[in-house]
């Protein structure tokens, strides 16, 4: 979540209110796709930043449309994600 501080922000189509986001990356097998709310988040996969930690969870995450985030390229350079197996203690 990206707290505003109660600011208002504006873009080309008027007032979008409180600027406090929060971007859903996956839920479930959802898939939403309405102007104010997409999942799965639309570029999840082109930041190694969301990819990376994601992984720490689900060694293997798939997307609603059967892909494998495991099978993606991430972030300009080809590089592919890679999270060994989570073990419990």
């Amino acid at each position: 979540m990206q707290p505003s501080g109660g600011q208002a922000r504006s873009d080309a189509r008027g007032p979008l209110g409180p600027a406090d986001d929060i971007d859903v990356l996956l839920y479930d097998e959802l898939i939403v796709n309405e102007p104010e709310l997409t999942i799965p988040h639309p570029r999840m996969t082109e930041r190694s930043f969301v990819v990376l930690p994601l992984l720490e969870l689900d060694p293997d995450p798939i997307l609603a449309d059967g892909t494998r985030i495991l099978d993606l390229a991430v972030d300009g350079d080809r590089a592919r994600p890679y999270a060994p197996p989570l073990v419990l203690p």
